[in-house]
């Protein structure tokens, strides 16, 4: 056992003679946990399956509950069942007196993952037969036939609303996880087989492809089929950066090279997902973008280069552009004529066609590194955040403006309103603002969160600021009067958060697998969680709105999937037609905490009578 406030261990190892621990659990009411053993090879049974006090870690009373070649072992969340999981099928156990509930759940193979749903009431089991298998607990009799998979089964965990069972299958070094209705026992949403883990995820501007990393691989996928366009695009290691040109008729995928501090970048043909040119070399590239012309790409590395090359060829225009130090930011303006690169204690102007330099150096103060780059929308003005705040200069000229403070950190998101009146800064220490840029005084109060930030953004009508940082939660806020709106949008390890392109919704992901729809006029969940994986880490929206990606990965790569959902369209109408609307459609009232609500009949009567008072259903 270890103090999570310390990382220190706490006492002495609790040693196990009998094998491999092969699984661990708190009780849910703590104060004990359990420990399941395999036995010395896979025909013993002399594993072990013990109970312990979590003060202290000695055994707990009645602690040698059974013997066996245990593969995998849970509490029930009531605290009253234990269900194993071994190399001969699953066993239920009462928690209390340690003895065995009825005779084991038969399975034709080893048993390598077990589950209990929220209630209690269900349980699942993974064999490596190739099926899962769900029961009800109360009576240990299988629900419906057993859940087909084309490979060993080794994962099996069951959504919050315990409406969703998530299998992980392997065969091979392949893994796929796939989502189960649990009614049904039918297939749920589609995901997407990723041989090494996930990488980066990127939509084409016009929606139609999706390009997926995962490990070394990089391949072109149909958003609506969910098969794949192109064969899989070979990179000597990990890619890590994903970028569609404006038009969507190319793509960029950036990936650690064969050798330490080198990466590769390739410049591929959306069409065919064949490269166009051989690969572009680049030492140690810490950035990349897209000329938005589609004409050029700019490349920034950590060997102090940034390289401008030709789109269409793949060749370097020009010379390198050479900075003392690491090049650790770059971005294009607007209209693609210029383009930025920042390093320590420097920003320098080029040619976004021609890579030669303009003007001369934007000068910054003594030990201080840039960490973003930003232009105007009419590229009038540029805006580096930095490790001691933000300067402004003009780009034309070079002339420094308006100086803005960190506020007590490194500054890691800038950004230009529609109009270029003000900007937005969040610090890395938990604080965003606006500031007017002409008296360089801020507009707002700070817009702050319990912890670090991770990012800021307007919304695409700039009416609205999305912030979410390491408090684990995301938050709207007034650019008018930087007050926030509604309640922070809560989320357990919050590792996204955008707008619809609309910016009428914000959809938010988190490290716990789940992902939410969130209204950005009220800050308050539309629908109920939408289970991604067990560790979501990007969301994206299609440019059209329609639909949006979700990424998620997890300890084991066989848990990692990609899944596309439909987004909800907005409708027209006053909040309380549209609510009384669903209410009477779905038989549902959703609660202020994101569950579902059943109407009664006189309920939904009412609704219906009130949708009536108000002139019918609205259109959507």
């Amino acid at each position: 056992m270890w103090d999570i406030s310390t990382g220190k261990p706490l006492g002495e190892p609790i040693l196990h003679p009998s094998g491999h621990v092969m699984a661990v659990a708190f009780h849910p009411k703590g104060g004990r946990f359990l420990t399941a053993t395999s036995g010395a090879n896979w025909r013993d049974s002399a594993g072990e399956l013990r109970l312990w006090e979590t003060a202290g870690g000695k055994p707990a009373a009645g602690a040698d509950v059974g013997k066996g070649n245990f593969t995998a072992a849970a509490f029930s969340p009531d605290g009253d069942t234990i269900l194993t999981g071994s190399m001969q099928g699953a066993q239920l156990w009462d928690a209390h007196s340690g003895k065995p509930i009825g005779e084991p759940l038969s399975h034709p193979a080893p048993v390598r993952s077990v589950a209990f749903s929220r209630d209690s009431k269900l349980l699942a089991t993974a064999c490596e037969d190739g099926a899962a298998r769900l029961w009800q607990a109360k009576t240990r009799t299988p629900m419906g036939a057993p859940l087909k998979h084309d490979g060993k089964v080794a994962v099996v965990a069951f959504s919050a609303d315990s409406k969703t069972l998530v299998t992980g299958s392997q065969s091979g070094i392949k893994g796929l996880t796939r989502t189960w209705d649990v009614a049904s026992g039918k297939p749920a949403a589609f995901s997407v087989l990723q041989d090494d883990g996930p990488g980066p995820v990127a939509f084409a501007p016009e929606g139609k492809r999706i390009a997926i990393a995962s490990g070394t691989k990089a391949r072109l996928w149909d958003s609506e089929t969910g098969k794949p366009v192109s064969p899989p695009l070979e990179h000597p290691r990990a890619v890590h950066r994903l970028i569609f040109n404006r038009d969507g008729t190319k793509l960029v995928t950036a990936a650690d090279g064969p050798f330490l501090n080198f990466s590769q970048v390739r410049l591929v043909a959306t069409a065919t997902g064949k490269p166009i040119c051989p690969p572009l070399q680049h030492e140690g590239v810490t950035s990349l973008a897209f000329n938005p012309d589609g004409k050029t790409i700019l490349t920034a590395s950590n060997a102090g280069t940034a390289r401008l090359s030709d789109a269409a060829t793949g060749k370097p225009i020009g010379e390198p552009m050479v900075h003392r130090a690491p090049v650790s930011a770059c971005a294009f303006s607007p209209d693609g004529k210029l383009a930025a690169t920042g390093s320590y204690m420097r920003v320098m102007l080029w040619d976004g066609h021609t890579a030669k330099s303009i003007g001369q150096a934007l000068e910054l103060g003594d030990n201080e590194n840039v960490m973003t780059l930003a232009f105007s929308r009419d590229g009038r003005l540029l805006a580096a955040g930095t490790t001691k705040g933000t300067q402004v200069w003009e780009t034309v000229g070079g002339k420094p403006l308006t100086r803005f403070p960190g506020d007590g950190g490194p500054v890691v998101a800038v950004a230009f309103n529609l109009d270029t009146t003000s900007l937005l800064t969040a610090n890395f220490e938990g604080s965003a603002r606006l500031w007017d840029l002409a008296t360089g005084q801020p507009t707002t109060p700070p817009m702050r969160h319990q912890g670090r930030f991770s990012s800021a953004a307007f919304s695409p009508d700039g009416k609205t600021v999305l912030t979410f940082g390491e408090d684990n939660t995301a938050r709207l806020w007034e650019t008018a009067s930087g007050k926030q709106i509604g309640t922070a949008m809560r989320h357990r390890w919050i590792k996204s958060a955008v707008f619809s392109p609309k910016g009428h919704l914000v959809l938010t992901l988190g490290g716990d697998g789940i992902a939410r729809l969130w209204d950005a006029s009220s800050a308050r969940p539309l629908g109920p969680p939408l289970l991604v994986g067990n560790f979501g880490y990007l969301g994206a929206f299609s440019p059209d709105g329609k639909s949006f990606l979700t990424a998620s990965r997890a300890f084991d790569r066989i848990e990692a999937r990609t899944l596309l959902w439909p987004a909800p369209l907005p409708i027209e109408g006053k909040s309380d037609r549209i609510s009384l609307w669903v209410q009477i459609l779905t038989g549902t009232e959703l609660q202020a905490d994101g569950s579902m609500r059943l109407l009664d009949v006189g309920e939904w009567q009412e609704c219906r009578r009130r949708l009536q008072e108000l002139g019918g259903p609205p259109l959507p």
